[in-house]
């Protein structure tokens, strides 16, 4: 068991060099689908408040005036068809920042980074 804790471990940190991926070696921006599936080890693992907090405002800030986001936090033309459309990322991506907020307020209690990003 400690054997396969260390490797989670070992590949959280090699996956959170500024941005949280599957693949560091070649992905260099931060798509949804991977911040949802590894958040929940990551905040069991480390302090990862002050990193979550940032990546909810990194998408704030491309977010669409129609209120969609893109599927990363920054706007690529990814999976454009799959979405709401008007440069709206497929559904799963683009709920990152809603599923995040909530988490991070789950997990820390931040209400105050709560109400700043409803």
């Amino acid at each position: 068991i400690n054997g396969g804790y260390e490797l989670v471990k070992n590949a959280m940190n090699a996956n959170l060099l500024g941005v949280q991926s599957d693949c560091p070696h070649r992905e260099k921006i931060q798509y949804g689908g991977d911040i949802l599936a590894d958040s929940p080890a990551a905040m069991h693992l480390y302090d990862m408040s002050a990193f979550y907090r940032k990546v909810v405002l990194d998408w704030a800030d491309q977010q669409w005036e129609n209120g969609a986001y893109a599927g990363t936090s920054y706007w690529l033309m990814l999976n454009d068809q799959t979405g709401i459309g008007n440069g709206s990322g497929e559904t799963v991506w683009a709920s990152a920042p809603v599923v995040m907020t909530a988490r991070h307020m789950q997990h820390y209690g931040d209400l105050e980074f709560l109400k700043r990003t409803v």
